[in-house]
């Protein structure tokens, strides 16, 4: 609708096409990448590559919303300049931003002609080859995935002696009386194993850097003049409470284990 609104009506239609492609390419991608993965990794690995990307694209997404709109609006971005390199031809993104532009703007060179056929062409050739070869062995690790192998109960508690002795070290030094280092030592154990809750809680360390960010870029100032101003400008209160965002996500989300 907006394309619509902002450039002609009948370009809102081969704008919906393109963004149909776009996210067909990268569903194909992303297919291709976790079978490359799962060739070099065993299946618990895997799970942990793909938990740590999913946290990581948490905060990436969470961060975009927030940090982009507030740089677009510094940068005279409608009369910024894009060249055609040799390296554009392998960013799918810009394949479809090409043939949008051939379309608005009318020009018919070999260089936008060539970006419309691979936005086009490409996204039929990965569903075709991710059908053809990667999709039987990628479904077949997949299942073997799904079938967890439980341990025995006493590896499960104990783990091995180095892992255990890491714990004993970091639970002396978080807590003095037996009730928190035992508490500490059991969401510690939680934590190792339940990878549906880093993914719930693992993000929000990220959130803190995020908003910290976005009230630093509200202020308007350098990094080493707000640090000196630091005392008198009352930021350090939002330093002292941007933490509890972990822990309040930490203790909403610490009885729903799986475990």
């Amino acid at each position: 609708m907006a394309v619509m609104i902002k450039y002609s009506p009948w370009l809102g239609l081969p704008c919906v096409v393109a963004i149909v492609l776009s996210v067909l390419v990268a569903m194909l991608l992303t297919n291709s990448l976790y079978l490359l993965i799962l060739r070099f990794a065993n299946e618990e690995k895997v799970k942990t590559i793909i938990n740590y990307f999913q946290i990581v694209m948490a905060i990436v997404i969470v961060g975009g919303y927030q940090i982009v709109p507030r740089l677009i609006a510094r940068f005279d971005y409608e009369n910024i300049g894009f060249d055609i390199k040799w390296w554009s031809y392998l960013i799918p993104s810009i394949w479809m931003s090409g043939t949008m532009e051939m379309l608005y703007t009318k020009i018919w060179d070999a260089s936008h002609l060539a970006m419309a056929s691979m936005c086009v062409a490409s996204p039929f050739l990965f569903l075709y080859a991710t059908n053809k070869w990667l999709t039987p062995y990628f479904n077949k690790r997949i299942l073997a995935m799904g079938s967890d192998v439980k341990k025995p109960a006493s590896v499960a508690l104990t783990g091995n002696q180095s892992s255990g002795n890491f714990l004993k070290t970091i639970t002396s030094w978080v807590g003095r009386s037996p009730h928190e280092q035992g508490a500490f030592a059991f969401v510690y154990r939680i934590l190792s194993r339940d990878h549906r809750l880093k993914l719930k809680i693992y993000p929000a360390f990220g959130y803190i850097f995020v908003f910290g960010f976005i009230f630093l870029f509200r202020s308007q100032e350098d990094l080493s003049t707000m640090w000196s101003r630091l005392p008198v400008s009352y930021y350090f209160v939002l330093m002292i409470y941007l933490p509890f965002l972990v822990v309040q996500t930490a203790m909403q989300e610490l009885p729903y284990s799986d475990d």
